[in-house]
């Protein structure tokens, strides 16, 4: 279908349908103006009136994992944390003094890199940007959380177990990039009458990534509050 444009004060709002929006309606308005990301606003028809959707930065997130215990740990060496510290070499099976491997690491432990250059990326070491200035080689190490360990403990193929601890680090490093990035989303839905009268607001925060915050305002667009 083509897109078809509403125009509403200076700003202008792709939508699917063409809608006659009262120009009473100072409820938009606000709307509209208001911090919303203007490439996620979305206006829709529904049979009362029309619904207006879009993404807001949340600005009041904390560290992921030190919130959510199912995203594993992670555990930097350089920090003024001794136990931190410890634990980091612990993992890896470095001697705490002189940073010597002194033993094999622990099965489930995932060396970590850090990348630096105007904003932070971890990666499991060897996977992300490689650079001879601004990447940190070993800067962490990561185990998943009791959960995923009593998990991979029931799997008996090595390989595949691997695989699995591998594959939950990385979407725990995407979460946390994310954090890192500042790409942590809410959403505003709002419903309105026909002649502009708003009816209900739904909103939710604590969505990591662009693409995941615009799956879930899509999802509500079309299901409704």
């Amino acid at each position: 279908m083509e897109q078809k444009q509403i125009e509403f004060e200076s700003k202008v709002i792709k939508t699917e349908y063409k809608i006659i929006i009262p120009a009473e309606t100072t409820d938009l308005k606000l709307i509209v103006d208001s911090d919303l990301i203007d490439d996620t606003i979305k206006i829709i028809k529904t049979k009362k009136g029309f619904r207006v959707g879009g993404a807001i930065p949340d600005l009041n997130t904390e560290n992921p994992l030190d919130t959510d215990e199912f995203l594993g740990k992670l555990y930097h060496w350089k920090t003024n944390d001794k136990e931190v510290y410890n634990k980091y070499c612990e993992l890896l099976g470095y001697d705490t003094e002189t940073k010597e491997k002194v033993k094999e690491q622990y099965k489930y432990a995932i060396s970590i890199d850090k990348y630096e250059h105007g904003s932070i990326t971890y990666s499991i070491s060897g996977e992300g940007y490689k650079c001879r200035w601004d990447t940190s080689y070993g800067w962490a190490v990561w185990i998943p959380c009791d959960k995923d360990i009593k998990h991979l403990d029931k799997m008996r193929n090595i390989e595949k177990r691997q695989k699995e601890l591998y594959k939950i680090c990385r979407e725990a490093l995407k979460i946390f990039n994310c954090y890192l990035h500042g790409e942590v989303y809410g959403y505003l839905i709002y419903e309105f009458s026909k002649r502009g009268k708003k009816l209900k607001t739904d909103s939710c925060f604590g969505f990591y990534g662009a693409d995941v915050i615009t799956a879930e305002i899509d999802r509500l667009m079309q299901s409704g509050l």
